[in-house]
């Protein structure tokens, strides 16, 4: 699998993430900025930014490949997020 959509799979599975833990009463997680870092599953994640994504611009068409078109009144958006692992023992991303 190339960069993109390792990048693109990381960041769909940290909004699900961060979604889940909002759901389940962690108020630390769900007030979460960009450019702020936190621990989750053993490994430090922080939020680089996040934006509209548009599917006629190359780099986000790359990103939505394989998904359904928006509908009327509906957008993708992307979060993207640098995880980092500072133990010595490999972590499997969720």
């Amino acid at each position: 699998m190339s960069r993109w959509p390792r990048i693109a799979l990381a960041a769909v599975l940290a909004v699900g993430l961060v979604a889940a833990a909002a759901g389940c009463g962690s108020s630390s997680l769900a007030s979460i900025d960009e450019g702020q870092s936190f621990d989750l599953g053993g490994l430090r994640w922080n939020v680089l930014y996040d934006r509209y994504l548009n599917p006629a611009q190359v780099e986000d068409a790359a990103y939505l490949t394989g998904q359904p078109e928006a509908g009327p009144n509906q957008v993708y958006f992307g979060e993207f997020v640098l995880v980092k692992n500072d133990g010595s023992d490999p972590k499997p991303l969720p």
